[in-house]
């Protein structure tokens, strides 16, 4: 019997246990169904890479790994990889967490239909447990379920992978598949899907800095406003997976053959971007510390409320550079003003490696003779 859907999961160093709870119920419940599962995973760090290829060989869940290990969590670019890899018509998209309570397929072959998308609302559990206490989600939450035909979703533009850590790409590609004719279907309260309540995690997934969240609603703005489809393609093609080739800095760290020639400490501000480029361009791998940076303009300011002054500086010195003019950021968080550098810098990096907690490697895309 030919296998009838694809359920694609995204991973990125979370317990191992929440991906196999969630198959287990599919599973469970769909016992005469042929289902593919496929889990993509994003650049998880050693301890949880190892983890997750021993279950998933022991569990016959497809593995398909990208080499984004010190680079920021993006829900989009995984899903993406992991729906455009599906060899079946339809797919699945849902987060480890959850946990099925119906026969999948017979419910999505009763609702499904080409150029529509099927959603279900999810029952948040309580930390004990306790199915009973569980409480239904809203309409908004698009994100823990979402089936459609693999033609329709590659047809519509995938997930906006520019669109980064996670949250906002399923909300940007409704209004998107809204505009291309597409209709939803909502399973009525009845069916029940839990998602399994967790501590936070607040690791290297979860922690986004404030000018990332700023970048993400100006694309779900453009989005509502325009209706324009991913430029995805501008780049890569939709769910580019990346392998060691592609990350010469991350090679040599994996190697210990990593030599930084340069440490920066500063303001966030022309000069160090200059200093940034004359390293860059001569092909040395620059090394450039985080941490709180004081002095200055802001220097100031209290720690709780840098977070709004650093979301809108980016898009300030924008328009104050046309007169020549540039407020300096003396005082900022090392997510921001690094996640800002990368951003100012990408037509010169070709490999970048950033830690959260120490800093961030810069490798150039070319050397000059």
């Amino acid at each position: 019997m030919k296998n009838t859907i694809t359920v694609v999961y995204a991973f990125r160093d979370r317990e191992v246990s929440r991906l196999l709870n969630s198959v287990q119920s599919v599973r469970k419940h769909s016992k005469e169904q042929m289902i593919n599962f496929t889990v993509v995973d994003y650049g998880s760090s050693p301890l949880y890479r190892d983890a997750l290829a021993s279950a998933c060989a022991n569990a016959d869940i497809h593995l398909i790994r990208t080499e984004t290990e010190g680079q920021p969590w993006s829900k989009a670019i995984a899903m993406n990889i992991g729906i455009s890899s599906a060899t079946t018509d339809v797919f699945l998209s849902t987060d480890i967490d959850m946990i099925f309570e119906f026969d999948v397929v017979s419910e999505l072959n009763s609702r499904l239909t080409k150029n529509t998308k099927v959603h279900c609302r999810p029952y948040w559990l309580p930390p004990s447990g306790d199915l009973r206490q569980a409480t239904l989600g809203n309409f908004d939450q698009l994100g823990g379920f979402m089936a459609m035909y693999v033609e329709d979703f590659m047809r519509i533009g995938g997930f906006c992978e520019h669109i980064e850590f996670w949250g906002f790409e399923d909300t940007e590609f409704h209004s998107r598949a809204l505009g291309s004719g597409c209709t939803d279907v909502w399973m009525p309260q009845e069916i029940r899907m839990y998602h399994v309540w967790h501590l936070p995690s607040y690791g290297f997934w979860d922690i986004r800095p404030q000018s990332s969240l700023v970048f993400d609603q100006t694309s779900l703005v453009r989005a509502f406003l325009t209706n324009t489809k991913a430029k995805n393609e501008d780049s890569h093609r939709i769910g580019e997976c990346r392998s060691l080739e592609d990350r010469p800095l991350l090679r040599m760290i994996r190697e210990n053959k990593l030599q930084p020639d340069a440490v920066l400490e500063g303001l966030y501000s022309r000069e160090l971007i200059q200093q940034l480029v004359e390293l860059l361009v001569q092909g040395n791998i620059v090394y450039l510390k985080s941490g709180l940076l004081f002095g200055g303009f802001f220097g100031g300011i209290k720690e709780k409320n840098k977070g709004s002054i650093v979301r809108h500086i980016a898009k300030v010195n924008s328009l104050l550079s046309r007169l020549g003019l540039e407020i300096r950021l003396a005082r900022n968080t090392k997510h921001d003003w690094i996640h800002i550098l990368i951003h100012e810098l990408q037509p010169i990096i070709r490999d970048y490696y950033w830690d959260f907690e120490n800093g961030c490697y810069f490798y150039p895309r070319f050397k000059l003779s």
